[in-house]
C-alpha cells in the first residue's frame, strides 16, 4: 500500500468517527430539548407570596429574558390612596365606610 493509499485510508476512518460523534452530539442535545420541553408542558408557574396579578405583557408562546420583571403583583387587600382635591370639590365627595 502506498502512502498517498494509507493517508487516504486514514483521513476516511477519521471523516467517520467525526461523523459519528457529530450525530451523537446531535441525537443527545435533541433528547434534551424535548426532556426540556416535556418539564415546561408538566410545569406550573406559582407565585412567592399571595396577591394579585395587575400587569401581565406576556402571553402564551412569547420569550421572555432571564432576570426580566414580565409580571407585576400586588396584595390589594389593604390600599392607601393619596389624593390632592381642590377645596371646592370636597363638598362632592362622599365618605365611603369600611
Amino acid at each position: 500500500m502506498t502512502r498517498l493509499a494509507a493517508a487516504k485510508q486514514e483521513f476516511d476512518r477519521s471523516v467517520k468517527l467525526d461523523t459519528d460523534q457529530a450525530a451523537l452530539h446531535v441525537q443527545q442535545i435533541e433528547n434534551e430539548v424535548a426532556a426540556f420541553d416535556e418539564k415546561v408542558r408538566q410545569g406550573r408557574i406559582t407565585a412567592p407570596a399571595d396577591g394579585t396579578l395587575y400587569s401581565l405583557p406576556v402571553k402564551a408562546g412569547d420569550y421572555v429574558k432571564l432576570g426580566i420583571c414580565w409580571r407585576k403583583m400586588a396584595d390589594l387587600h389593604k390600599v392607601r390612596v393619596r389624593a390632592f382635591i381642590d377645596e371646592p370639590e370636597l363638598g362632592a365627595l362622599k365618605r365611603m365606610s369600611r
